[in-house]
């Protein structure tokens, strides 16, 4: 008996510290020990510096492309004559504005798609 208590202890001895703590947070009453702060929201988006004399982009809509799979409430830019964020249940329109960007948000909040019009 003394002999398997001895094995257990040498046993216990011998784990690190990594193989006793758990992968994820451990659930206490109504608050989660453990749990990790939400990421902080990511900088205001920058477009970049157009392409020169490039006549496929009149609109400039390269330079907001990076927009894409960002959510649209975090990317700190407001809508203008030149800018427009086409949301659901709203519609495009008849009329194409070839110099206006149009940024598309999903149901979800993510932005899918930037285009000149």
């Amino acid at each position: 008996m003394k002999m398997r208590a001895l094995l257990a202890c040498l046993a216990l001895a011998a784990c690190d510290e990594s193989m006793l703590m758990t992968t994820g947070p451990v659930t206490v009453g109504e608050e989660t020990a453990g749990a990790a702060a939400p990421p902080p929201p990511p900088p205001p988006f920058q477009p970049r510096q157009p392409e020169v004399g490039d006549n496929s982009d009149p609109c400039g809509a390269g330079s907001y492309l990076g927009l894409i799979g960002r959510d649209a409430s975090t990317v700190g830019i407001g809508e203008s004559e030149q800018l427009r964020f086409l949301r659901p249940g709203m519609e495009a329109g008849e009329v194409a504005v070839p110099s206006r960007i149009t940024v598309v948000v999903e149901p979800s909040g993510m932005i899918s798609r930037v285009y000149c019009g």
